[in-house]
């Protein structure tokens, strides 16, 4: 319930479009910690496995919505991804961007639905018509908007381990590896 309020306040923040958010400089790896933790939380929560550089990546971010984003994308692997037994985030920096990509070992998502998964609009085939309200179809639609405001995109794909990957950058405009951050 509190997952689901959480998405709804944001859909409501995030609708007007003009949004400020606070961010301030934040280790990547903390939220991510942050994230996997509450998610385990979850009775059907699965396996995380996180590969992230031995460096600290410091990157000017609102921690709270990308927390939200990391254990909505835990979620929909938990609730959508048919035949998962495990979810694998790695993280990547790329110049002036950080890469986080969230990969599972399900059936994937359809190509049909794969160009409208992001949009919130998308019916599972097979679900009952409560199975659509529970869902509501505004977790992915959330994470975009979401990143969008801190100036990334979020996209999704198709995973190594033969599932959905649903990957996402953050400009990172400073060099934060080795623990040191420069101003």
């Amino acid at each position: 319930l509190v997952r689901v309020t959480e998405n709804l306040l944001s859909v409501t923040r995030f609708s007007g479009g003009d949004v400020s958010l606070r961010k301030e400089d934040e280790v990547l790896e903390e939220i991510i910690g942050s994230s996997v933790l509450k998610y385990h939380r979850t009775d059907d929560s699965l396996p995380v496995n996180v590969d992230a550089p031995g460096d600290i990546l410091v990157i000017p971010m609102d921690a709270m919505l990308i927390e939200q984003v990391l254990i909505n994308l835990f979620d929909n692997v938990s609730a959508h991804a048919k035949g998962a037994t495990g979810i694998w985030l790695s993280v990547r920096r790329s110049g002036d961007r950080v890469i986080v990509s969230v990969e599972d070992d399900g059936e994937g998502i359809p190509a049909v639905v794969l160009p409208h998964v992001l949009d919130g609009q998308v019916r599972t085939e097979g679900k009952s018509r409560a199975d659509d309200r529970r869902s509501m179809g505004i977790g992915l639609s959330v994470c975009r908007s979401i990143i969008q405001a801190h100036g990334g995109e979020l996209t999704a794909g198709r995973s190594r381990h033969g599932g959905a990957a649903l990957t996402f950058y953050l400009p990172c405009e400073e060099e934060t590896y080795g623990g040191t951050y420069t101003e």
